[in-house]
C-alpha cells in the first residue's frame, strides 16, 4: 500500500478514535441539566463527533483497503469542510476586528464599550433571547471567584491587565475588592487555531487526493494485468 494511503489510513483512524470520545463527552453533557452552559453545547458536541466518525470512517476505509467510492465521498466531506471553515475564518476576522477597546488614563486596563464592536456582534449580544442565556451560563460559573485574592487593593486592581469582564464584574465597596460578584472571563476562539486548523485540514486533503490517485493507478494495473495472468 502507498506511503500516502498508510497516511491518510492513519490520521483517520486517530480522529475516529477522537470522535468516540467526543460523542462520549457530549452524551455525559446532556446527562447533566444543572447548567445553562452545558446545554448551550451538549448537541452540538454530540454532533460534530458524529459527522467526525462517519466521514473518517469513510476516509479509513477507503484508504485502508482501497474503497474508491468511500474515499472520493471523504474527499468530497472534506473540500466541504475546507470551504466552511475557510468562510468561518474569514467571519471570523471581520466580525472579531474591532475590539471595542478605549484606553483609559492611569490604568493598566482597557475600557470596553458595545459601540466598538461590529455592527453584527452588537445586533447578537442584544438580543434577548440570546442575552438571556448567556446572562444563565456566566452565572453559573465560578471560574473567576479566586481573584479577590490575587487583587488585594484598588491599586492591584488599576495596575492589572483585565479582561472585560473582570473589568466590568467587579463591584466597589470603598474602593475596595471586599465585595466581589463573580467575575467571568470569556475568550472567544483563537484565530490562530483556527488558521492552523485549516492549513491541517488543507494538508490532509492533499494526501488523501494523492491516495486516491494511488488507488486509482493500482486499479489500472490490475484491470490490465488480469489477461497475462
Amino acid at each position: 500500500m502507498a506511503v500516502s494511503n498508510n497516511i491518510t489510513a492513519g490520521l483517520n483512524f486517530v480522529a475516529l478514535l477522537s470522535s468516540i470520545a467526543i460523542i462520549a463527552s457530549g452524551v455525559w453533557l446532556a446527562s447533566r441539566q444543572d447548567n445553562e452552559c452545558i446545554r448551550l453545547v451538549r448537541w452540538p458536541i454530540i454532533l460534530i463527533g458524529l459527522l467526525i466518525f462517519l466521514v473518517s470512517l469513510a476516509g479509513f476505509v477507503g484508504a485502508f483497503w482501497r474503497v474508491q467510492c468511500l474515499l472520493a465521498v471523504y474527499l468530497v466531506a472534506m473540500i466541504i469542510l475546507i470551504v466552511l471553515l475557510l468562510s468561518f475564518v474569514v467571519f471570523a476576522f471581520v466580525v472579531t476586528g474591532p475590539s471595542g477597546a478605549y484606553p483609559i488614563s492611569g490604568r493598566a486596563y482597557d475600557e470596553y464599550r458595545l459601540q466598538g464592536y461590529s455592527a453584527w456582534l452588537r445586533h447578537y449580544v442584544a438580543d434577548n433571547g440570546n442575552w438571556n442565556r448567556v446572562r444563565a451560563c456566566l452565572g453559573g460559573s465560578t471560574a473567576c471567584s479566586g481573584l479577590p485574592l490575587k487583587y488585594l487593593s484598588f491599586q492591584d486592581f488599576i495596575a492589572a491587565h483585565l479582561t472585560p469582564l473582570q473589568v466590568g464584574e467587579f463591584l466597589f465597596r470603598s474602593l475596595s475588592l471586599s465585595f466581589v460578584v463573580p467575575c467571568f472571563h470569556c475568550s472567544s476562539l483563537s484565530q490562530t487555531f483556527l488558521i492552523v486548523s485549516l492549513v491541517a485540514l488543507i494538508w490532509v486533503y492533499l494526501i488523501a487526493c494523492s491516495a486516491f490517485r494511488n488507488n486509482q493507478t493500482e486499479e489500472l494495473f490490475d484491470r490490465y494485468k488480469r489477461p497475462f495472468t
